[in-house]
């Protein structure tokens, strides 16, 4: 079974989400908007700040370009390419594997870096974005998913070899934002020394980091050894003008007898504050 070993991804100019996978055949992918569009290839730097990305098969003489995004990627092209390939690592073009906590720095940075408001100023739901992003992840991780606007995304992974329906944890979390009113603004100050605006206070980033550490656990369950059984990740949308994904998602039909136990991701989660059922 071929494995992933080591992955890097990262938004490009137009706002579509690249990934780089390491294989443990000695190979790199190359995927785009969640679908796989190269088995084998190489990455280098150009002048103009873009990535060329060259296949290793005869057919595909043709190289591609992609372009960080300049406020939505921590890195430039060079610092991407040379991730990639590190020369440090144990085996040539293969970086080394990056932390757990790093991981989820730069997932949770990604996120946090797609614009979610409730709604856009024509009216349209303000998180499509952030939604699509949630789907073409899944979908280069290879995890079950389905999605509608209407209510967001469920996702779900089973690593219970053997005990495939035996039910599970629900995991839930939102994709809106609420805006800062006039009297939160007050909290804003410019820091001059380092040229960012910082938040007095406690700061729940609500609720991208929910988002985050969901995404992050689908990304450590594939990984887990031993398997640990069946979770399902609930992504909703409207949450902060009245919970209207969330009252919109047909439950019953996804999980009526597949989740035993639920836990909302949430920054005004309280523990045994939380609603309880009768079991």
């Amino acid at each position: 079974m071929v494995g992933v070993t080591a992955a890097i991804e990262f938004i490009d100019k137009d706002g579509d989400l690249v990934r780089f996978e390491h294989t443990s055949e000695g190979k790199m992918q190359y995927f785009m908007k969640g679908e796989l569009r190269l088995l084998d290839v190489t990455v280098s730097p150009l002048s103009d700040g873009c990535l060329e990305i060259r296949s290793r098969a005869a057919h595909e003489s043709k190289p591609r370009r992609v372009r960080p995004h300049p406020e939505q990627c921590s890195m430039d092209a060079a610092a991407i390419s040379a991730a990639l390939n590190c020369p440090g690592s144990a085996r040539a073009g293969t970086p080394e594997p990056p932390s757990r906590l790093s991981c989820l720095a730069d997932l949770t940075l990604n996120v946090l870096r797609i614009p979610n408001p409730q709604r856009l100023e024509d009216g349209r739901p303000g998180e499509a974005r952030l939604q699509q992003f949630v789907c073409e992840w899944l979908q280069a991780r290879s995890i079950d998913f389905e999605s509608d606007p209407a209510w967001g995304v469920h996702a779900f992974i089973d690593t219970s070899a053997g005990h495939v329906g035996r039910p599970g944890v629900l995991l839930a979390a939102h994709m809106d934002s609420d805006v800062l009113d006039e009297e939160a603004l007050a909290s804003l100050a410019l820091d001059p020394g380092v040229g960012a605006i910082r938040h007095r206070g406690d700061v729940g980033l609500d609720c991208k980091t929910g988002v985050a550490l969901a995404l992050f656990a689908l990304e450590r369950l594939r990984a887990a050894q031993p398997p640990v059984g069946a979770v399902h990740v609930l992504f909703t949308v409207g949450e902060e003008s009245g919970q209207k994904g969330a009252l919109r998602v047909p439950l019953a039909e996804r999980f009526a007898g597949r989740v035993r136990h639920a836990i909302v991701i949430d920054r005004m989660t309280c523990g045994a504050n939380a609603p309880r059922g009768h079991d």
